[in-house]
């Protein structure tokens, strides 16, 4: 088992990352970091592979390349974790044990203790009447999670092939939720681990901002028109319409710019002003 980070920003995060791996006996035996447009300056020794290093090209192309890096190396299984996150002793073996236990899991996640103090399963859920990603905190109710949390989770050699990698037409979020959905199109299933929590640094690759707004309203949308159930079809057009009308009228720009840019089909990495 490998694990991938990839690193934008904050370089000490990073850092206190794959230290968190390195100093956890476990399953993992390799980190990947991918330096995503920015250095994380850290450096090669024991389990921590030399840094790859591209352009911003988004969080789903840095994952890629680091899982196929894993790959070509021989790893059947790969940890994905964000660099603000600090595994939890315990957790690779749960998502491993996991997965053996059930053969056709093919992505799987495990609890993320989030800064509000939530404690998210790992799971998440698809809101189709107001088209939002919503995740999964304990105490968990009853239902079928629709996909794993991206901050953590272990993906199958044979999946990730399967599927082609996350989607990087998304640039930055939602390419999670893409990829469950295509996970169970080609038959594999999601689950997530019971283990302790690892505590997560919400967002600290992109803060709370207009951009990323954007994203979210954008990817969504770009999101909804390619998996929304059929009988939703009928109602998301006139949802979407209203939705633009009470964002115009609240001055929420962003909003109303991602709506727009979705529908259309805008993809990948924009410039904002």
């Amino acid at each position: 088992m490998a694990a991938v980070i990839v690193h934008f920003g904050n370089a000490a995060l990073t850092a206190k990352a794959a230290a968190s791996i390195a100093k956890v006996p476990g399953p993992i035996k390799a980190v990947y970091v991918v330096e995503n447009g920015s250095e994380a300056g850290i450096a090669s020794e024991g389990m921590v592979r030399p840094p790859l290093r591209q352009e911003n090209l988004g969080y789903a192309a840095g994952v890629n390349r680091g899982v196929r890096a894993a790959i070509h190396e021989g790893f059947d299984r790969v940890v994905v974790m964000n660099n603000d996150l600090v595994l939890a002793a315990g957790a690779a073996d749960a998502m491993a044990g996991k997965m053996d236990a059930d053969e056709s899991i093919g992505i799987c996640g495990a609890p993320v203790l989030e800064e509000n103090g939530k404690t998210a399963t790992g799971e998440g859920r698809i809101n189709w009447f107001t088209g939002r990603a919503e995740m999964i905190v304990h105490p968990r109710k009853a239902g079928r999670a629709d996909y794993i949390n991206g901050a953590l989770f272990a993906i199958s050699k044979e999946c990730f092939e399967a599927i082609g990698g996350l989607n990087e037409d998304y640039f930055h979020t939602w390419e999670d939720v893409e990829l469950s959905f295509s996970a169970r199109a080609r038959g594999y299933g999601i689950a997530a681990a019971d283990c302790a929590p690892s505590a997560h640094a919400a967002s600290s690759s992109l803060p709370d901002s207009p951009l990323k707004t954007y994203y979210l309203v954008r990817n969504g949308v770009l999101f909804m028109r390619k998996w929304l159930p059929l009988p939703w079809r009928i109602f998301y057009g006139p949802l979407l319409d209203i939705r633009t009308m009470l964002a115009v009228a609240r001055g929420k720009e962003p909003v109303v710019r991602g709506i727009i840019d979705g529908r259309a089909g805008k993809k990948g990495k924009v410039e904002y002003a």
